[in-house]
């Protein structure tokens, strides 16, 4: 699911440093730590910059397979 994710981000914010990593303790690997760096966030607030990348993992979130996400957006 993780190189899912990930190709899915990479489409969305093609020029992003991403780092997405799921929880060591998370035994059913729905949780992950997002952390991700474009110039798509340039001048947005946070909620905007989150609410782009929720968009982007929307069916995975709707449907159980990501159950939490930790999630930093920085500007590029």
């Amino acid at each position: 699911m993780q190189e899912i994710l990930l190709k899915k981000l990479l489409i969305s914010f093609p020029d992003a440093d991403i780092e997405l990593k799921g929880h060591s303790e998370d035994v059913n690997n729905n949780k992950y730590d997002l952390q991700i760096t474009s110039s798509l966030f340039t001048g947005l607030s946070k909620v905007k910059q989150h609410q782009l990348v929720y968009r982007v993992l929307n069916e995975y979130l709707i449907s159980g397979k990501i159950h939490a996400i930790s999630l930093l957006t920085l500007e590029k």
